[in-house]
């Protein structure tokens, strides 16, 4: 095999049957040995680079199927930890679409390390699916950057091996929509949809858990979202939530969160312009410095729970822009921060436990109806800054209230366990 980059066009047998010249471009290669590959019409052109000086084999150690020139699919063969595929139209030069990416390892504990990359620039336009597995599989494979700047259409699986090394997307963007079931050990750096365009999850996520980075969606509209253990790392949704189906239309998942561990909803939008629905569930406490931050949002036919039953404690802190009358929240003890920065109205706001001296409820607007219920004590404060017309229980005792204060005080007519700020 040569070191120079190749280009093979398909149909070449034929044509040359035909009496017709090919001309083929070769030029040296730079990082790693490169190979191209164009259908016989001329549509598409797809390169795969790798690590190694030489050029990658097209029968060895990658494949290309052309059935369909618009959408080629493209199997890597030999594990390689420095892959880079890309297909753009022969024409333009513009990213070009991706039917299938997927592997066929001729030896089943090879690794493979893959990035979709055109230069700095897009490696595909939108891709069918990119499932880098294989039955009996023992290796890992991971994405490492790259983008395309369509829509994934189909699933997205990565898998790391018996040591726990890969299954990880760290840099990868895909700039549209992701429709399909997205399966990984480590959301940290992968993005849907940037910043602020409107990229939207359509079926499922399920990641192990998100370490020390962003996993960063443009909206959703899924059934379901694992997001695992949270150690250190930040799942955000900078638009929409809002599912298929009945209320909640979306729910989260989650294993644990520690270390400062952030699921942020609505997260670039104005406060209060969004109202979205989705279902919490944190299956243990919610660590000291670790927040849900849904304070630019609206929550409406919304549930938040430490624990399906509640049996778990609220230690970090809980920011909402408005709590709407349909939502609810479960736990045991708070001895963290509620931040309601306008209204609230919940249909059920329910402590198993304590609302610990350390706890606090601030209602930024008025507590327009609905009901506080704290089945142990009242220890910490409840702070309402206009009107109140919903209703603080309790099974337990109450803390003392505080001195009245132009600022803190008791208010004639209201519970004498909220005070207003």
């Amino acid at each position: 095999m040569s070191s120079m980059n190749t280009l093979r066009k398909r149909g070449f047998v034929a044509a040359l049957a035909a009496g017709t010249s090919l001309g083929f471009s070769a030029s040296p290669a730079s990082a790693g040995g490169k190979t191209c590959v164009q259908d016989g019409a001329d549509t598409t052109k797809v390169c795969v680079e790798w690590s190694l000086v030489a050029d990658p084999d097209e029968i060895t150690d990658f494949t290309v199927n052309f059935a369909d020139a618009s959408n080629p699919d493209i199997e890597l063969i030999t594990g390689n930890l420095g892959w880079i595929v890309s297909s753009e139209v022969v024409s333009s030069g513009n990213p070009a679409n991706i039917g299938d990416l997927s592997l066929a390892p001729d030896d089943l504990a090879d690794d493979f390390e893959v990035k979709i990359a055109n230069g700095s620039g897009a490696g595909a336009a939108d891709v069918g699916s990119i499932i880098l597995t294989a039955t009996s599989f023992t290796g890992y494979s991971l994405l490492e950057g790259g983008s395309i700047s369509g829509d994934l259409t189909g699933d997205l699986t990565l898998v790391s091996d018996s040591g726990g090394t890969g299954g990880t997307s760290s840099g990868f963007t895909i700039d549209g929509a992701a429709k399909g079931n997205i399966t990984m050990e480590d959301g940290a750096g992968f993005t849907i949809g940037g910043a602020y365009a409107p990229g939207t999850i359509s079926e499922k996520i399920d990641v192990a858990g998100i370490t020390s980075g962003t996993m960063k969606i443009g909206s959703v509209a899924a059934q379901r979202i694992d997001a695992g253990a949270m150690s250190g790392g930040i799942l955000q949704i900078d638009g929409d939530i809002d599912g298929v189906g009945v209320a909640p239309q979306c729910t989260f998942y989650i294993t644990s969160m520690v270390s400062s561990s952030s699921l942020r909803g609505a997260y670039t939008q104005t406060a209060g312009s969004l109202t979205i629905e989705a279902a919490v569930i944190l299956s243990g406490d919610l660590a000291s410095g670790c927040t849900i931050d849904f304070s630019n949002a609206k929550l409406a036919n919304a549930s938040i729970s430490m624990g399906p039953l509640g049996q778990y404690d609220l230690v970090g802190d809980l920011l909402v822009y408005e709590w709407l009358s349909s939502s609810v929240f479960l736990g045991d003890d708070i001895s963290g921060d509620v931040t309601i920065t306008s209204d609230f109205a919940p249909q059920s706001f329910l402590l198993k436990g304590d609302l610990s001296p350390a706890g606090t409820i601030d209602i930024g607007g008025d507590f327009t109806s609905g009901t506080i219920d704290v089945e142990g004590d009242i220890l910490g404060d409840i702070l309402v800054a206009s009107d109140m017309d919903g209703d603080v229980n309790t099974d337990g005792k109450l803390g003392s209230p505080p001195a009245a204060s132009s600022s803190t005080g008791w208010v004639p007519g209201t519970s004498p366990s909220v005070p207003k700020r």
